[in-house]
């Protein structure tokens, strides 16, 4: 498979349940996470996901 179709057969909301679901891993290799990173808080705050 080419590099960056992986994900092409799905949603964005099929792919946001899979990271969720995955932990929320930072994913890049070269930018470190920004300092107390919390992406489930953020999607909560922002209201992409409900408050668990």
């Amino acid at each position: 498979m080419p590099f960056g179709y992986g994900d092409a057969g799905f949603t964005h909301a099929q792919l946001r349940a899979r990271w969720i679901a995955q932990g929320c891993p930072w994913h890049s290799t070269i930018i470190a996470p920004p300092a107390r990173q919390d992406a489930r808080r953020q999607m909560v705050r922002t209201g992409l996901i409900g408050a668990a």
